[in-house]
């Protein structure tokens, strides 16, 4: 088939790639316009932008698609196909209804769960056990379009994001490559390639919404699973934060784990003066340095905090202004008999 790509950060670069090394030919590319990068700002192509320039590709860099000129070029190109990966922006009905088979868009969910801007983290917020991948036509609304292929994987409790992400990517570019030749097949004899799609059942739909810094504050008056789960969605980026209240200073909260529910929380000993940590009295966001009590002496620091139910430890971290640390480097400079009380930030 003839096919034209829409896209712009490095994860839809790589479906580029693997189309230009299919039996199908990329007519056009279409991504965003360049944008200042680095600590220069100097104007940079987006990583779907380098790719098709490395190959010579047709390469259109609009501020917007709605506009009759953009739509009349990408018409000329006569694809059979457009393909659509992380492009980040609704494409008007004159664009996606333009190619014969239609316009196609890979989905990091099981449509109709969690249509939007942020599948991947926002499966690791709501705690799922389970993702995977859709391939839709593209129509009217966000993501809501009849389902052309799924797959399915499953998540595992500790990994973050950016793991997920990376798992989930060379998955997602084998069901668009199966997809496309199912549709080329029928579209080559005539068939009518719009009745491969299921519609998505409205009734069980949800939504989720771009992720922002804002959204990365750690509450420790939150159950300790539920915490976990937003410092694996946040991961890599924009990363957990919360603030060491008594020195008003920034700290981001990487890796975590939960140590212990509301029902089975550990004795614990303060690491430097071995007295026991009253646990049940410390108010959530309280950080110690701590040791099991059923450990001997020289078992590994553990550094640990409170929250609404449970305990959290701490596996990885970064200080403001400081390099990312393991919570064994961060506790070999900052020691400390009680505890460090954790809140909001408010600078």
């Amino acid at each position: 088939m003839r096919l034209g790509y829409m896209g712009s950060p490095a994860i839809s670069a790589r479906l580029l790639q693997a189309l230009l090394e299919s039996p199908h030919t990329v007519e056009f590319v279409v991504s965003n316009p360049d944008s200042p990068r680095g600590r220069s700002a100097k104007l940079q192509p987006t990583e779907v932008s380098e790719v098709a320039l490395q190959h010579g590709l047709p390469l259109l860099r609009p501020e917007t698609l709605k506009n009759g000129a953009i739509t009349a070029e990408l018409a000329a190109f006569q694809v059979d196909l457009i393909v659509v990966f992380a492009y980040g922006r609704l494409l008007p009905a004159d664009v996606f209804e333009l190619p014969p088979a239609g316009t196609i868009n890979l989905h990091a969910s099981l449509l109709p769960l969690l249509r939007g801007a942020s599948p991947i983290q926002s499966a690791l917020l709501e705690g799922f056990t389970e993702t995977g991948w859709s391939v839709q036509f593209i129509g009217q609304g966000m993501d809501t379009g009849d389902v052309l292929a799924e797959t399915r994987l499953a998540i595992d409790p500790e990994e973050t994001a950016g793991e997920l992400g990376e798992r989930l990517v060379p998955v997602g570019i084998q069901l668009v490559l199966e997809t496309i030749d199912r549709l080329a097949a029928t579209y080559a004899q005539g068939g009518d390639v719009r009745a491969l799609g299921t519609p998505q059942d409205e009734s069980v739909a949800t939504h989720c919404r771009k992720i922002t810094t804002e959204m990365s504050q750690i509450n420790w008056h939150r159950p300790a699973r539920e915490i976990h789960n937003l410092v694996r969605a946040f991961h890599p980026r924009p990363v957990a934060r919360t603030a060491i209240l008594s020195e008003g200073s920034l700290l981001k909260i990487h890796r975590t784990r939960v140590l212990a529910d509301a029902d089975q929380k550990p004795a614990l000993r303060y690491l430097d003066s071995a007295e026991p940590v009253p646990t049940p009295e410390l108010a959530p966001g309280s950080m110690v340095a701590a040791r099991m009590d059923s450990e001997n002496e020289n078992s590994g620091p553990k550094l640990i905090v409170t929250t609404a139910d449970g305990l959290l430890e701490v596996l990885e971290l970064q200080p403001e202004n400081r390099k990312k640390l393991t919570a064994k480097d961060f506790l070999n400079g900052y020691r400390t008999v009680g505890p460090v009380l954790l809140g909001s930030i408010t600078k």
